[in-house]
């Protein structure tokens, strides 16, 4: 097996678009807080309408949009009330989850222009004084964001009738006109918004609407190589929540890469990029079920069951990341047939996808659980032999995984949880 090269994803010929992959992070952001789904696409979808209203550049609309797409990534790391909080129309302490969004954003030299309206986007318009906050310039952009961002608070989307709703929408914003926005995009939105199908595709059709109006808008390719660099958002997004989770999604991700180099695989930034996403989904798993110190009840572990189903839904779309998608939402599968959540027999599960999925249990077994510390390495060579005779995992890829586990775990950085990350 190791003389193989296999190359299944060239990655001289995959790009992915910066926006699709922001749309989709979207998404992950809303999987947290039921009650705030489809807040960050329709919060886009807003601030885009409003932004061609206002005549701005192709270039100034593409950093609206997406700025708009991720403005809440920092409320993840909030307590469940505080998210909640969000969702008032007055809110109170609006600026933490601004700053931790801001600066979860400019890790990535890409997102440096969303990062900047992130930051501002519930400063006060305040006739003029919200050009700057505590010292710094703040981006027009920021205060079209934050009125997009009231607006779809606004919206009751469950509404049968939300042509109803228009009235109430713009008496409140012309209320804040000058004190809390800016007057010009108060009545550009009144332009944006006049057209009965804006208020149908915000409650009805939101995401074929983003997916009509991101088009407009020139993509922005990136290489895998870059995906790569771009998946730390996501992996401090999964993880951060919990000190038990740290580091999980990069540990699967270089234990994944290193059983593809045993196993012959020439290139295995693909492996990495994979094993960054693959739990993806676990943000719709709330932290007292990650964090319980004890069995789960059935209840639960249905609730868990879904994680690898919302990665699949979260990734599927991006164009050049179709394949990636599967093996991140495949390490779950079992070659019995019985692994969740779509109950794949063997033939039917890919030999990367395998490696994933020996790669998320070695690093879930060598992870300390508030239920249990992490096993050692003979206690996972163990574990793995079992499984692999028990035929859940792939017997050929076990006894690779096994002849290189001391190597894997030392390189994987085992250990004590670490405190969570800034």
């Amino acid at each position: 097996m190791t003389d193989v090269v296999h190359d299944s994803c060239d990655r001289r010929s995959t790009s992915v678009d910066l926006l699709q992959i922001a749309g989709s992070l979207a998404k992950t952001i809303d999987f947290v807080s039921p009650a705030l789904r489809a807040h960050q696409q329709t919060t886009a979808f807003v601030a885009l309408r409003t932004a061609r209203a206002l005549g701005l550049s192709a270039e100034e609309c593409r950093q609206v949009y997406t700025a708009s797409l991720l403005h809440d990534c920092g409320s993840v790391f909030e307590a469940t009330g505080d998210r909640l909080a969000l969702l008032e129309f007055d809110e109170i302490t609006p600026h933490r989850h601004a700053r931790a969004g801001a600066q979860l954003l400019e890790r990535v030299p890409l997102l440096a222009d969303a990062a900047r309206l992130v930051r501002h986007h519930h400063v006060p318009w305040d006739d003029r004084r919200g050009e700057s906050w505590e010292g710094e310039e703040v981006s027009p952009l920021s205060h079209l964001v934050h009125l997009a961002d009231r607006m779809t608070i606004l919206l009751e989307r469950r509404s049968d009738d939300p042509l109803q709703q228009v009235p109430m929408i713009l008496e409140r914003l012309r209320a804040g006109s000058g004190s809390r926005f800016n007057p010009e995009h108060v009545a550009a939105f009144a332009e944006a918004s006049a057209p009965e199908e804006f208020w149908f595709s915000l409650t009805y059709g939101v995401a074929a609407g983003l997916h009509q109006e991101s088009m407009e808008l020139d993509p922005i390719p990136l290489t895998l190589d870059q995906l790569l660099g771009l998946s730390e958002i996501f992996f401090r997004l999964i993880d951060s929540r919990s000190i038990f989770t740290a580091d999980h999604s990069r540990r699967v991700s270089e234990i994944a890469a290193l059983l593809a180099a045993a196993a012959g695989y020439a290139d295995t930034v693909p492996f990495r990029v994979a094993g960054m996403l693959h739990d993806l989904g676990k943000l719709a798993v709330s932290m007292e079920i990650i964090e319980k110190n004890g069995r789960l009840t059935p209840q639960e572990i249905n609730i868990v069951k879904r994680h690898p189903y919302f990665t699949w839904e979260v990734l599927r779309d991006i164009g050049g990341l179709e394949e990636l998608a599967r093996w991140a939402a495949l390490h779950h599968e079992t070659l019995d047939g019985r692994g969740y959540p779509f109950r794949l027999p063997a033939g039917r599960i890919p030999t990367e996808a395998r490696i994933l999925a020996i790669a998320d249990l070695v690093a879930a077994l060598g992870e300390h659980r508030p239920y249990r510390s992490g096993f050692d390495a003979g206690k996972i060579k163990e574990s793995l032999v079992d499984r692999a005779a028990s035929g859940l995992l792939d017997k050929d890829l076990v006894a690779l995984a096994v002849a290189n586990l001391d190597d894997i775990m030392a390189q994987s950085e085992f250990g004590s949880p670490r405190e969570r990350p800034a």
